[in-house]
C-alpha cells in the first residue's frame, strides 16, 4: 500500500510541473458605438454592400432598471466580424425621430486581413469612433 501511495505521489509531483497551454488566436473584431435614449433618441443603422464582414447590432442599456426609467440611455454597438480578406466602406445612418435636421451619415473603412482581423477607420476625420 505504501508503495502504491508513493507511486501516485510521484506521478502527481511529476504532473504538477507539467502544464499544457493551448493558445487560441481570437479574431480581432471591430466595433462602433453610438449613444441614444428611449422615447426620442436617434436610431442607428448600418448600410454596406460587401461579403467580407458580418455585422451584429446590440443595444446596451446603462442601468439595469432601464424599463422603469423614462428616456433611459443606452449604447447601440455594431460589431463587425471578418469573413474574408478585403476592404469595404460602411455607412452608419443616424436618424432622429424628432428633427430631420439632426440626421447624419458617417462613413468608415473596414479592412479585413488574411487572419480575418478587422480594422476600422473613419473616412471623414470628423466621424468619431468610440
Amino acid at each position: 500500500m505504501k508503495r502504491a501511495f508513493l507511486l501516485v505521489l510521484f506521478c502527481v509531483v511529476l504532473l504538477a510541473g507539467y502544464t499544457v497551454t493551448r493558445t487560441l488566436l481570437a479574431k480581432e473584431k471591430a466595433t462602433l458605438t453610438f449613444h441614444s435614449f428611449d422615447g426620442g433618441g436617434p436610431r442607428y443603422s448600418v448600410v454596406f454592400d460587401s461579403d467580407i464582414v458580418s455585422c451584429q447590432k446590440e443595444k446596451r442599456y446603462k442601468k439595469p432598471d432601464h424599463k422603469r426609467l423614462k428616456g433611459a440611455g443606452y449604447d447601440v454597438v455594431f460589431t463587425f466580424t471578418g469573413l474574408k480578406t478585403g476592404e469595404t466602406i460602411v455607412t452608419v445612418q443616424k436618424r432622429s425621430p424628432v428633427k430631420e435636421a439632426l440626421n447624419e451619415d458617417r462613413q468608415y473603412k473596414l479592412k479585413v486581413d488574411n487572419d480575418l482581423n478587422v480594422k476600422i477607420e473613419a473616412v471623414n476625420p470628423a466621424s468619431a469612433v468610440r
